[in-house]
């Protein structure tokens, strides 16, 4: 993921490359980046969106871990300590 500018960043205004947030697999299958997925679960935080996150958090690579808490601190701060990272 490339890096973000969030001085003044909101959900609405966050503009990502494709090549980002539409991955492909080894079908040839395109899915949505699964850290951007949870960037936009958070909002919610729903008890089914945790469960989500704790499971897929660990198959995460470092470098999207890291721009997920980014995010998270500039999108939903205060409570990003909610999805512990």
């Amino acid at each position: 993921m490339q890096p973000i500018d969030f001085a003044s960043a909101s959900l609405h205004q966050l503009r990502y490359p494709t090549g980002d947030m539409v991955m492909r697999n080894a079908e040839a299958i395109h899915y949505l980046n699964p850290s951007a997925i949870l960037l936009f679960k958070a909002k919610g935080r729903r008890s089914k969106d945790q469960s989500d996150f704790e499971k897929a958090l660990p198959k995460l690579p470092p470098s999207e871990r890291l721009w997920l808490k980014d995010c998270l601190k500039a999108l939903h701060a205060g409570h990003e300590g909610a999805w512990v990272l």
